[in-house]
């Protein structure tokens, strides 16, 4: 091979060694940097480009600065770029040549190992992708578009290091296989740009590209890989590209065994429409290596080499998406449409794509009926293959995909038959729309719930939806899977570490504690008990001289508790977790009496109960929107649930939808109670435990009838019982409230509690409509004493310097 350049001629600050190669903008030289003495390629623009049109040589300059502010591994490195005087091409005088000069990459391109050897091997494919895939997140970060990805601009190092070549630069020549310039000509007619065997849709039709361009040709160049062969082929490049905007991309498993991920990412780079690829070069990355760590990408099938025989171009009719138009005939079934319009496609559809002499023009009417059946001929075969289809919409469209398959010699059927299974799908996927939606709302509720840090109810609604068929979220629930085991490791792996440092069995028991409420799954609960009997067994072996641990005050401990976790009732959801907290806390004070410390820790039992139930009774409100009793001017009126969150109940009022706090005025524990009972049996014994519990904390009139009614021997029941017992400061059934130095006592008759008058004695007491009536027949006169009047008094006992304040309202027969 010759050059228009000889050994040891200079150009510029470089001395000629040997050509390397050529193509159709000038011609590439191995050379030595005579200032810096190293070798380089130079690669020379054609002098008969430049005197042609002034702007090659500007946009070979623009183009060859843009590259040379690249740097990445995966990027042949341009160093220089300049021009100097050369021999003219007639021999008399000079003319001046444009260069650049970049990295010599000693190796061999892709192309030159497909021709060699057919389909690449599966550890060449995986570095190939891996390593354009990160040149294309980089090029896309510097807005770098390279429009002439293939096999011959990537290049394998004798070391394997994959590198892409003339990033940004445009080759201009016009038979098949070689590249193609883009711009404006004299008359501003559009031109082409790249390479018609890898060019996408929108580079053949000589419209802007972006990244996604660069997407195709890279699938396009995938293609070849994995079969040995380019996508389209033809007798001329206008026949290539006008397969590249038209035909349907052939399926990569026609050619050969070719791994199932492998050709969804291959497909998905050659889709026809740049909004079909992938949005950016990080998705590509990431589908890439997907694509690479696949089970059971063995890779592709060695054949034996090309034999170098051209093959035909052959004509494919182009299908067009049922869902990207709506025709006037909507009636008309899919397959009727396109045998009527299937010559006006093929006929004028290429015409209007383009209009120069340059341009894609449509093929010849004797090529457009090459492959073509009748009109006729085809209505019938499309009534028969319809007709032969099962009942059943999916498998009816799996049976049309096979049909396609087998439909290759027969393009205008294939063709009939893609629009007739697409239309189809389309309406399928409109059908299961709101299955669809609804499914994917729970899946974004449970990645809501991980993110708030609620892992059993993440956990348990992803099991649910795994069970549902048919799953339209199946390749979403892996992902939130993995958020959700991600964040339990991460969760477990703090409780380890913790573990490791805990000085003493009370904070061991904290641990245990804290794994054991369910927010862990039992595999990572394990590993967490596993960890704290590691560091019981070291603490052990350990000994140290531990001091007499005092008496515990029983009643000081149970006043403390009852002062702590009975002001925190009736407020927000906010305060469930700290019974678990308290309890532990308080628990640890009564060491020395393991009893006492059993049955305080049993209330901490309190926070997950109720962040059970107020999750559940949350679901139920927003999904039945019920009525609920609302109290209000000492009168319970009905209204009608629209909303709860953590703090407020929306409720339907005149005025509209009010917030309504849940700690004032309204009753959920009935709502509750009657959404429970509706469980299952197996399910129903821990309902009412939760149901205590909710009782205890937002309604304590019906907290003593829902606690009796758990099994005897309940420990969270026998807790509860023992600090509303000692944890008083007034032995009464009346709930009280400690604030500072002051304790209130409250006693509600309006709620008809029968428990309420054991704090009082006397007879005369009655219920009545507006709450305690005390009726007496007797009044102070002659021998009647005020000691012989009936009367009604509470029982109460108060020791100094304790005083008793009292307000109410009497009302007077």
């Amino acid at each position: 091979m010759s050059g228009f350049l000889k050994a040891k001629q200079r150009v510029g600050g470089y001395e000629i060694d040997a050509i390397v190669g050529k193509g159709g903008m000038g011609e590439v030289y191995r050379a030595r940097q005579i200032s810096m003495d190293r070798v380089v390629a130079l690669k020379v623009l054609a002098a008969r480009l430049a005197r042609q049109d002034p702007s090659f040589a500007k946009r070979f300059v623009d183009e060859a600065r843009a590259a040379g502010r690249l740097n990445h591994p995966n990027i042949i490195a341009v160093h220089d770029v300049g021009k100097a005087p050369i021999p003219a091409h007639d021999g008399e005088g000079e003319e001046d040549a444009y260069y650049f000069s970049m990295e010599l990459v000693d190796g061999e391109t892709i192309k030159a190992v497909v021709q060699r050897e057919g389909a690449c091997a599966k550890e060449l494919i995986d570095r190939v992708l891996l390593a354009m895939a990160d040149a294309l997140v980089y090029a896309e970060q510097m807005g770098v578009v390279h429009r002439d990805i293939k096999p011959d601009n990537i290049m394998v190092t004798d070391h394997g290091q994959v590198k892409l070549a003339d990033l940004g630069l445009a080759q201009q020549i016009g038979d098949a296989g070689e590249s193609v310039d883009s711009d404006k000509d004299e008359q501003g007619r559009t031109r082409v740009m790249g390479t018609p065997m890898f060019m996408s849709p929108e580079q053949a039709r000589g419209l802007p590209v972006d990244h996604r361009s660069d997407q195709y040709s890279l699938g396009a160049t995938l293609y070849n890989m994995l079969t040995g062969r380019a996508p389209f082929v033809g007798d001329n490049s206008k026949a290539i590209m006008r397969a590249h905007v038209f035909d349907p991309v052939p399926d990569p498993r026609e050619h050969g065994d070719v791994p199932e991920a492998w050709r969804r990412l291959c497909m998905r780079l050659m889709a026809k429409e740049p909004a079909q690829r992938y949005p950016d070069a990080g998705q590509l990355r990431a589908a890439v290596k997907s694509a690479v760590e696949s089970p059971g990408s063995a890779g592709p099938s060695r054949r034996m080499r090309p034999s170098g025989k051209p093959v035909k171009y052959e004509t494919r009719p182009t299908t067009e998406r049922a869902t990207d138009r709506v025709d006037g005939d909507a009636f008309m079934p899919g397959w009727v449409k396109v045998v009527l319009a299937l010559a006006v496609l093929v006929a004028i559809g290429l015409l209007m794509l383009l209009s120069s002499d340059d341009e894609v023009k449509p093929p010849a009417a004797s090529a457009l009926s090459e492959n073509r059946s009748t009109q006729d001929d085809l209505a019938a075969r499309m009534r028969a293959a319809l007709e032969s289809l099962p009942s059943d919409a999916e498998v009816a469209i799996e049976t049309l995909g096979k049909l396609i398959g087998d439909a290759k010699g027969d393009d205008a059927f294939r063709a009939a038959l893609t629009r007739e299974r697409d239309q189809r799908a389309a309406k399928l996927a409109e059908q299961r729309r709101p299955a669809r939606e609804a499914q994917e709302g729970r899946l974004n509720q449970a990645d809501e719930e991980i993110r708030q840090g609620h892992l059993q109810q993440a956990r348990e609604a992803l099991a649910a939806l795994a069970k549902e068929q048919p799953s339209y979220v199946s390749e979403r629930i892996g992902e939130v899977q993995g958020r959700l085991a991600a964040a339990v490791r991460q969760r477990a792996d703090a409780l380890i570490a913790d573990a490791a440092t805990a000085a003493n069995e009370d904070g061991l028991a904290l641990i245990l504690a804290k794994a054991n409420t369910g927010q862990l799954d039992p595999a990572a609960a394990a590993e967490v008990q596993q960890a704290v009997q590691r560091q019981r067994t070291a603490l052990a072996a350990k000994p140290v001289a531990q001091p007499d641990k005092p008496k515990v005050d029983a009643k000081a401990l149970w006043r403390e508790a009852y002062a702590e976790l009975n002001g925190r009732r009736g407020a927000v959801p906010a305060n469930y977790p700290a019974f678990s907290e308290v309890a532990e806390r308080l628990a640890a004070k009564a060491d020395a009496d393991p009893t006492l410390a059993q049955q305080v820790r049993s209330l901490g039992e309190l926070g997950p109960l109720l962040d059970k139930a107020d999750h559940f009774l949350r679901n139920q409100l927003r999904s039945t929107k019920p009525k609920v009793s609302v109290r209000a001017n000492g009168k319970a009126t009905p209204m009608k649930v629209e909303d709860v969150d953590a703090e407020n109940v929306f409720i339907t009022t005149s005025t509209g939808k009010q917030p309504r706090s849940r700690a004032n005025a309204i009753a959920l524990e009935d709502e509750l109670d009657k959404n429970l009972n509706g469980l299952p049996l197996d399910q129903r014994a821990a309902a009412r435990r939760c149901y205590a519990a909710f009782c205890w904390y937002w309604a304590p009139d019906k907290a003593a009838r829902a606690l009796a009614e758990l099994p005897a021997g309940d420990a969270l029941a026998k807790a509860l019982a023992a600090l509303d017992q000692n944890g008083r400061l007034l032995d009464v059934r009346a709930p009280t409230r400690q604030e500072g130095g002051t304790l209130s006592v409250t006693y509600d008759f309006t709620s008809k509690d029968d428990a309420l008058l054991a704090d009082f004695e006397g007879a005369g007491a009655t219920w009545g409509e507006h709450g305690l009536h005390w009726l007496g027949d007797k009044v102070l006169s002659g021998e009647i004493k005020e000691k012989d009047i009936q009367g009604y008094r509470w029982r109460g006992r108060l020791t100094p310097p304790l005083k008793l304040s009292a307000e109410g309202i009497v009302r007077q027969a």
